[in-house]
């Protein structure tokens, strides 16, 4: 069975973690466990856990999204300077 790649990759603040762990149960229980779709769902779910760890650390809620960005682009070079920059 093949899976289809998503028409566009979505932002995670766009769904709720609940509607992207939503997501990830039905595709398991249709026995969909890899491929693009997953990986966008389990890295949005990344992104949200390291933006809730950091807003429960104290951190501004705008500020914890952008540095949550930047953990997610892997150490884009560009995307690094432009935080550090802020």
């Amino acid at each position: 069975m093949t899976t289809a790649s998503p028409a566009h990759t979505v932002h995670p603040r766009d769904r709720s973690p609940m509607t992207w762990r939503g997501s990830l149960g039905a595709m398991a229980s249709r026995g969909e466990v890899d491929g693009p779709r997953v990986q966008e769902a389990t890295a949005a779910l990344a992104w949200w856990k390291h933006r809730t760890a950091m807003i429960e650390t104290g951190i501004d809620p705008e500020r914890a999204e952008e540095l949550a960005d930047l953990i997610a682009a892997g150490g884009d070079t560009e995307a690094t300077d432009q935080a550090v920059a802020r």
